[in-house]
């Protein structure tokens, strides 16, 4: 057989083991070194992982690998922070501006350079804050392998439960902060390795706003919106463009998950499941919305949708425990390593899902 067609055949096999789903997966507890707390919020496709601990007096940012290194920082951040492929962290916190009596504490942006680094203080930059957002909030929403990072002046709640008209969006590049104001762009969940921005505007119909997902690009400076029937929510978006999130059918008054190409106005449905994170190959994990398994961790690809409860027998982790239940997915990498938190033993802790094909 030609040399061509193997390779074809072989492409065709690494393709669908990338994107299929892993028939078990090893928890793997991230309650790391007896912290009261553990929380994560980001795992990027090099392994590494960032969220935070409390160790019973404040709250500080960390980072680990799938392979257990650790390392933290005593600074407090106020929001989760997060990491890009390069093992940049981005997160904000709080510090005091002025002297003395005229101080005032001030929501600034931070960068972690090599945070796995010994000398961790070192790596650790003051980005500053936007000069119009003076004694308010700054709040790092997303950042890409570029170094942009995208801001807002408040975080934004999930499935935007508390919709205010009043969001700042900015975009944190080479150092300078640049407001991005379109009357199709009033709120940004996410931006991708292709600087497009993921996020919303709002419609008045009737008697309510009409949520409607929009894609900003930031090197055109074009948007194009994702009609859906009713309103709609566009929840994560990878480097491809593929864009997932959950919509309201109004002839049957119910919600569904949805996987769309920005680019195609076809979408595929996905019943009973609110995707939470897609990745590049296509792999969606979220949550069931209704019936008994309502707010069970799910993953779906290729078609098929599954109960990650399933995967993990008995729910035992790495160290022989027994979970009393994994609570949230928050994000899943390249190569489907899955990161959440549950709880085990009365606390809450973070877990990483290891998959075992």
């Amino acid at each position: 057989m030609p040399r061509q067609i193997l390779r074809f055949f072989l492409f065709l096999f690494l393709a669908s083991v990338s994107n299929s789903v892993a028939t078990s997966y090893q928890l793997i507890d991230l309650g790391l070194l007896d912290y009261e707390n553990s929380d994560f919020s980001c795992i990027n496709n090099k392994g590494l992982i960032c969220g935070s601990f409390n160790n019973g007096h404040s709250k500080n940012a960390l980072v680990c690998n799938v392979k257990g290194s650790i390392n933290y920082t005593n600074i407090n951040f106020s929001t989760m922070p997060i990491i890009n492929d390069k093992g940049v962290i981005f997160g904000s916190c709080q510090i005091e501006m002025g002297y003395s009596f005229w101080s005032h504490p001030q929501e600034v942006i931070f960068k972690w350079s090599q945070p796995l680094s010994y000398f961790t203080n070192l790596r650790i930059k003051n980005l500053g804050f936007p000069a119009a957002l003076k004694n308010e909030r700054v709040v790092v929403i997303s950042a890409n392998d570029d170094g942009y990072v995208l801001l807002m002046n408040e975080p934004l709640v999930e499935e935007y439960d508390n919709i205010s008209f009043d969001y700042q969006i900015w975009l944190y590049v080479n150092g300078i902060f640049n407001k991005i104001e379109h009357p199709k762009l009033l709120v940004a969940r996410k931006i991708n390795n292709q600087a497009q921005i993921l996020g919303a505007f709002f419609e008045r119909t009737n008697d309510y706003y009409k949520i409607i997902p929009s894609i900003y690009d930031v090197a055109t400076k074009k948007i194009c919106t994702l009609d859906f029937p009713s309103l709609a929510y566009g929840i994560d978006i990878n480097d491809k463009g593929q864009v997932v999130g959950i919509f309201k059918d109004p002839l049957k008054n119910c919600y569904y998950g949805f996987f769309r190409d920005y680019s195609n106005k076809e979408y595929i449905t996905i019943e009973n499941f609110q995707p939470i994170a897609v990745n590049n190959p296509g792999v969606i994990i979220g949550k069931f919305m209704e019936g008994s398994k309502k707010n069970k961790p799910a993953i779906w690809s290729r078609g098929a949708l599954q109960d990650l409860n399933d995967l993990i027998p008995g729910l035992i982790d790495n160290k022989g425990h027994i979970w009393q239940s994994l609570d949230k997915l928050i994000d899943i990498n390249d190569a489907g390593y899955i990161i959440g938190r549950g709880k085990y033993n009365g606390k809450r802790h973070g877990f990483l899902l290891s998959p075992m094909r």
